[in-house]
């Protein structure tokens, strides 16, 4: 499989509260032959990391990183991230397609699994 585009996207999510949900995309396209016949396949990938509190699309994993050494150094509590991913093969030219197909049984499945991030306007009233 090769990498045909990369690129970080949001999804957005209604429940538990409203938010964005920060993730990266790789649409990827493979050739095999079957029985003598080129056969051409693409693949919509979706991934991102959640910990508590919080979200990353960020490919090079430096954020988790620093986040993880941040936490650990002044907390004293090393942060568990998880990676979650969701992806589907579809017939070339129908990625757009798929992707939204994802994206549904995202914010359908989503709220089911993950701890999101606390409401905007709660983290302004705590602050002051």
């Amino acid at each position: 499989m090769h990498i045909e585009q990369l690129t970080r996207e949001t999804i957005h999510m209604d429940q538990p509260q409203p938010y964005d949900l920060p993730v990266i995309k790789i649409v990827g396209q493979e050739s095999r032959k079957i029985k003598g016949k080129t056969i051409t396949i693409s693949c919509v990938y979706i991934y991102w990391y959640v910990t508590d509190g919080q979200l990353s699309n960020d490919q090079s994993g430096f954020e988790r990183m620093w986040s993880m050494a941040k936490h650990l150094v002044l907390k004293g509590v090393l942060q568990r991230w998880a990676y979650v991913r969701f992806y589907t093969l579809c017939e070339p030219g129908q990625e757009d397609a798929a992707f939204e197909q994802i994206k549904r049984l995202i914010v359908a499945s989503v709220p089911q699994f993950q701890l999101t991030p606390k409401p905007s306007n709660a983290a302004m009233s705590a602050q002051r």
